[in-house]
Order: C-alpha cells, then sequence, then structure tokens
C-alpha cells in the first residue's frame, strides 16, 4: 500500500494488487470515472488510455477502442431503431 499524493489517511484506493501501474498517476482512473460519474465503458477507457505505455501496449489501446465502439453503437442504436 501506499499514500496518495495530497492524502493524509490511507483508503483502499491507495492498494494496488498485481502491478504498480497507477501509482504514478496523481489520480487514478477509477477516482475519475467515480467524481465524474463515467459509466462502465467510459471508465474502461479512461483506464485503458491511462495504463497503455505502462502495461498493455498496444492492446490495450484495442480495449480503448472496442469500449468506444461500444458506446458509439449504443449511442446511434435509439436513432437507428427510430428510423424503422
Amino acid at each position: 500500500m501506499y499514500l496518495r499524493k495530497g492524502k493524509t489517511s490511507m483508503s483502499a484506493l491507495d492498494q494496488q494488487i498485481d502491478g504498480n501501474h497507477y501509482k504514478h498517476m496523481i489520480i487514478q482512473p477509477l477516482e475519475y470515472a467515480l467524481a465524474n460519474n463515467l459509466g462502465v465503458c467510459e471508465h474502461a477507457v479512461v483506464k485503458y488510455i491511462s495504463r497503455w505505455k505502462l502495461k498493455g501496449g498496444v492492446s490495450d489501446l484495442r480495449k480503448a477502442r472496442h469500449y468506444i465502439d461500444i458506446l458509439i453503437e449504443q449511442e446511434i442504436k435509439p436513432a437507428d431503431e427510430a428510423d424503422q
């Protein structure tokens, strides 16, 4: 566990299981997602984009793109159904 910058007490967010690819970040992707009321897919995009250079490389970029594609499909799906 490590204490996040600017924090005076420990939190579950101070612990990272398997790896240290979020420890260098000022704010973790999950903290950002929670603070901004992001949905599951939006959080995944932030997570994979934030860590791709430190963990998953191009695979993480593909994962981010996959979640973006899901968001696009969900966004245009109602418009397509309205035309029928």
